[in-house]
């Protein structure tokens, strides 16, 4: 009996400990970077300065949230149909959807349901309307279905915006809640959302009716995740880390030289080192990754909202300070910038002590 209590403490303990393995948290990429600044500021030999504190001439922003839906949603002309119109069209499957719609639940539609409900009313529409020309004593019915395929129509560009960016699932895409992409899963690639975003392109594209199952399905994927938030903080959070140090390593160089007349000096071996463990082996693989998927994601962003410019003003502005390619102030911009200065720093440091980066990284 001792022997079966002693087995059973030893297999909870074992269960116990594969646990806290398992769960075992994975290092941010905020430790990584300040574990590369320490170990470059060791071997150059920097003073610490102030923990925290950006030297002068480095800015750090706020990141910006992404817009309110009630600031992205954009009007939608009223469909003046009355009632007593809308009883004459019984023989219209139109009459059913115009009722779905004007119940209870479709009062409070998902984006994309309103972007099936405005193709399935385009297609029905245009039937009825085939059918009310057989008529001749319906014709006033026949130009008040008319009217309202024409506005449903000029809604077409509202509508697909109101589905895209305006939409739950594209806020939750842009949070901030979960923090930057951890190191150990940086580079696995978000292939099936860019998919999901292609595909949803597509279909906003055709005037065919929608499968409601195929784009709610991509629509799920969209709204599963928030990695355009997530890259956005590895942009900033590289920025910040790397604009910080170029900055205090440049002071340096500029007091005090790595080398002189090319010979490499044991600072410049031990900076060698950091260079190959640090930065080669752990930092640049994590901004390769961040580099990828943000180009990736920002293209696949960019052709699918590409119809509906020019945007609403506050997504606008949140795209000028986020995304953009063309404003130097943008986050993707000054994380374009940081990395390109410290990679020129470092091969400013590697000629100046004869080390050519190529023979470095083969050594």
């Amino acid at each position: 009996m001792q022997s079966i209590r002693s087995f059973k403490v030893i297999a909870v303990l074992l269960l116990a400990s594969c646990f806290l393995l398992a769960c075992e948290r994975q290092p941010d990429a905020g430790e990584m970077l300040a574990r590369y600044d320490y170990r470059l500021g060791n071997a150059l030999e920097l003073a610490a300065g102030e923990r925290g504190a950006p030297p002068p001439g480095v800015e750090v922003i706020e990141l910006p949230r992404y817009p309110q839906r009630r600031d992205l949603l954009q009007p939608l002309q009223p469909l003046n149909i009355g009632l007593l119109d809308f009883l004459r069209l019984s023989d219209c499957d139109l009459q059913r959807l115009l009722g779905e719609r004007n119940s209870v639940l479709g009062k409070v539609m998902a984006g994309s349901q309103q972007l099936l409900y405005h193709h399935q009313f385009i297609r029905l529409a245009e039937l009825c309307l085939a059918t009310l020309a057989q008529d001749t004593g319906r014709s006033d019915l026949h130009e008040a279905l008319e009217l309202a395929l024409r506005a449903k129509r000029q809604d077409s560009v509202n509508i697909g915006w109101n589905a895209t960016a305006a939409s739950a699932e594209f806020r939750q895409l842009f949070s901030l809640a979960d923090g930057p992409l951890l190191p150990a899963t940086a580079a696995l690639k978000p292939t099936e959302l860019l998919v999901s975003l292609q595909q949803l392109a597509r279909m906003l594209a055709i005037t065919e009716p929608l499968q409601s199952s195929e784009l709610e399905a991509y629509y799920q994927v969209v709204g599963s995740a928030n990695i355009a938030g997530r890259l956005l903080l590895s942009q900033q959070l590289v920025a910040v880390h790397l604009d910080r140090l170029t900055a205090r390593v440049e002071a340096e160089l500029d007091r005090r030289p790595l080398c002189y007349r090319a010979a490499p000096s044991p600072r410049a071996r031990v900076a060698e080192q950091v260079f190959l463990r640090f930065y080669i082996g752990e930092v640049q693989p994590y901004i390769s990754a961040v580099h990828q998927q943000s180009v990736s994601l920002g293209a696949a962003l960019e052709t699918l909202l590409e119809p509906y410019r020019p945007w609403p003003d506050p997504f606008a502005r949140y795209w000028q300070l986020t995304w953009s390619s063309q404003n130097q102030a943008s986050v993707w911009r000054r994380f374009q910038s940081a990395v390109s200065e410290h990679t020129q720093l470092w091969q400013k440091m590697l000629r100046q002590c004869g080390m050519s980066p190529g023979a470095t990284q083969s050594g």
